[in-house]
């Protein structure tokens, strides 16, 4: 969709949080366009809660559904 990445070696979690309000917006226009669910690239599940709070289509965060344990 956009080229927004945060993949980068020595980011502090500060860092990671700048970058949060462009995976929100991208987010937002993914459920604009018409997508039914948003993930966001890798497993560093950046913004899902605050994209969670904004959009109405699910938005799966990667690192969490891989360690969600299934009883």
């Amino acid at each position: 969709m956009t080229g927004i990445t945060a993949y980068k070696a020595g980011n502090s979690p500060a860092e990671f949080q700048l970058v949060a309000a462009a995976f929100v917006n991208a987010f937002h226009a993914a459920e604009q366009q018409g997508y039914d669910a948003a993930v966001p690239l890798g497993t560093l599940d950046l913004a899902v809660d605050a994209a969670r709070s904004v959009v109405d289509v699910p938005v799966v965060a990667a690192a969490q559904r891989a360690t969600h344990r299934i009883a």
